[in-house]
């Protein structure tokens, strides 16, 4: 029987597990309870010889928005920040990690906005098709937090330029420009979503599965290496405390000055 969740659903079906974020009227923003369980769930799918693709989309109008900034800065006031920050830093690695390393092909079919933990996670995946009216971003900067994930892996795919621009600037981009500078795969009109994702699964199916996990476990041994002190460093720091309480109080924060020992 699957496993009940909170915030995800996991549904089995020809081959296919299709992994949900579940919280429509949060935008899918992932909290920590939200990491864990999709850890699980894809965990779950690994070692389900029943489950030969996995998918990964959002409900409602958004893929993800990121992690939960409203349960960040709520543990600041309480003053539980660091320990927050810590669980947040450990759950979303292990979810990253799971998808990244999971040995059946993951396919993160992008149906709405996609931000922040989102882009993480369609970089974590293997192949990813997105609704033509979607739209990117790498928001981490304005809120004072940082994504090892993003660090390490988003000039693999749209090049140091674009990446760093992105990343540094947190500008929104588009689907058309997702597909041009090789985040997506592909892009189709939003009702053709989940018909080209079947389609692909279908495909998928009719090869070795494990000449795919092969081919996914050597591509993924060229990755660069992951550094979690990017996020702890980042996410324990004032700015951090400033950025996501601006956030919550719907403001502008008011940034620390950058010390040359930082």
């Amino acid at each position: 029987m699957p496993a009940a969740y909170e915030t995800i659903s996991s549904t089995l079906a020809d081959g296919v597990l299709t992994i949900q974020l579940n919280r429509p009227e949060a935008l899918n923003c992932v909290s920590t309870t939200g990491y864990r369980e999709l850890a699980h769930a894809v965990g779950a799918a690994a070692d389900n010889p029943d489950a030969d693709v996995v998918v990964l989309t959002g409900s409602g109008r958004a893929f993800c928005t990121g992690g939960d900034l409203k349960e960040i800065a709520l543990s600041a006031a309480d003053g539980k920040l660091l320990d927050k920050i810590d669980e947040f830093a450990d759950t979303s690695m292990a979810a990253f990690q799971a998808l990244e390393r999971c040995q059946k092909v993951v396919i993160a079919a992008i149906n709405g906005i996609c931000q922040a933990s989102g882009v993480s996670m369609v970089m974590c995946s293997d192949l990813a098709i997105a609704a033509d009216d979607v739209k990117f971003r790498v928001p981490e900067v304005l809120v004072g937090l940082a994504d090892p994930f993003v660090a390490a892996r988003l000039h693999g795919r749209l090049g140091v330029a674009r990446a760093k621009w992105t990343m540094l600037t947190a500008d929104p981009f588009s689907a058309q420009e997702a597909l041009d500078w090789g985040l997506v795969n592909k892009i189709v009109p939003k009702d053709r979503l989940f018909t080209e994702v079947s389609e692909l699964a279908a495909k998928l199916r009719l090869t070795s599965p494990k000449s795919r996990a092969e081919y996914k476990r050597g591509m993924n041994e060229t990755f660069p290496a992951l550094d979690p002190n990017i996020m702890l460093r980042a996410n324990r720091s004032a700015d951090a405390v400033e950025g996501t309480t601006a956030f919550l109080e719907r403001r502008s924060p008011v940034w620390s000055p950058l010390a040359a020992a930082e």
